[in-house]
């Protein structure tokens, strides 16, 4: 609130100087989600951020996908606004498409009908969502994408040290399940790993340190990045959000230390250990509701793509039943067509 009490103030005053018809930079304040915690499906304000958070990256490129995966996600963004499809012909979709589907995916206008436009896909798969409510589509759309490892991820550019394994740049991914090296040229993925692997962290105002394994055998990989604080808090925050669901909540936190509503009598360290966390071996199955941030561009076409469950249906075999769903949530039932 101050920064837009700032920009007004500079308005105010430029306006005084320059007239009120003065042509003036805009400043715009955009408000994002940055951590991803589990929410339930009846906090309606809550869905509705991670929803509109979720569409607008997906739109935007940040996360690699396939155009199957974007035309899928584009029609339940479709049926989440306007509902069913209209007969015979749709007029969303006309000078909008871009809407819907990042740029990569569009048609050059100077290039005859083909056989790669997605309009007529997007609009096939539109038609059989039929049936499907706001809340049905807008949930699924958010299952679909927290389906992919590097949803919710924040970037970090880094150049890894004493590594030869990976190249001398690459890219940090930050989120709930853990963190993932990315290459930032193929969007493959270098390296995955999962709290469950992670022994402690750290950092310096030049660097970032993880150390990986178990009790018996660690490594330590070191990054030279200015980012070494942010890439810290992130992953910080996410442990402590993970070591708290793991254990009821008795008056303490579960590294031990005292808490009195929300403020903490201990100061976070600038190394933290998984262990002195959980005071045993991290629990390995994770949840998948993450945290989102920055661009990664999209991912080429004959590189790995972020796996769906084995359940999930491609965008042809969705007709009629909640095929975009992973599993049917209790108490939500179709409304009649």
């Amino acid at each position: 609130l101050d920064l837009v009490a700032y920009w007004h103030r500079l308005e105010v005053e430029a306006r005084a100087k320059l007239g009120k018809q003065a042509s003036l930079e805009e400043f715009h304040f955009q408000f994002k989600v940055r951590f991803f915690l589990e929410v339930p499906d009846d906090d309606q304000a809550a869905v509705e951020m991670l929803y509109v958070q979720a569409k607008h990256d997906v739109v935007d490129a940040r996360y690699p996908c396939s155009e199957q995966d974007a035309v899928t996600l584009a029609a339940l963004q479709l049926q989440e606004e306007f509902g069913d499809k209209p007969e015979p012909d749709c007029p969303y979709l006309k000078g909008n498409l871009g809407k819907y589907l990042a740029q990569k995916f569009l048609r050059p206008e100077d290039k005859e009908a083909a056989a790669d436009d997605p309009e007529p896909k997007l609009l096939k798969l539109y038609a059989k969502l039929a049936g499907y409510s706001r809340p049905e589509a807008r949930l699924s759309y958010l299952d679909y994408v927290k389906s992919w490892k590097i949803y919710g991820s924040a970037y970090f550019y880094a150049e890894p040290k004493q590594n030869r394994d990976l190249p001398t740049q690459l890219v940090i991914a930050v989120n709930l399940k853990g963190l993932l090296l990315v290459d930032p040229d193929t969007k493959d993925f270098l390296q995955e790993y999962p709290y469950s692997q992670i022994v402690t962290w750290g950092h310096s105002p030049n660097s970032f340190v993880v150390v990986v394994g178990d009790a018996a055998k660690q490594t330590k990989i070191y990054f030279k990045t200015e980012q070494g604080r942010e890439i810290n808090l992130v992953v910080r925050a996410y442990v402590d959000n993970l070591a708290q669901r793991a254990a009821p909540w008795n008056g303490t936190e579960p590294n031990g230390t005292e808490r009195n509503g929300s403020t903490h009598t201990q100061s976070p360290s600038r190394s933290t250990s998984l262990y002195s966390l959980t005071r045993q071996p991290f629990f390995s199955s994770s949840p998948t509701l993450p945290l989102l941030t920055l661009s990664v561009a999209a991912r080429a076409d004959d590189s790995p793509r972020p796996r769906r469950p084995s359940s999930s249906a491609t965008p042809l075999q969705i007709a009629g039943a909640r095929a975009v769903r992973n599993t049917p949530r209790p108490g939500r039932t179709r409304r009649d067509r």
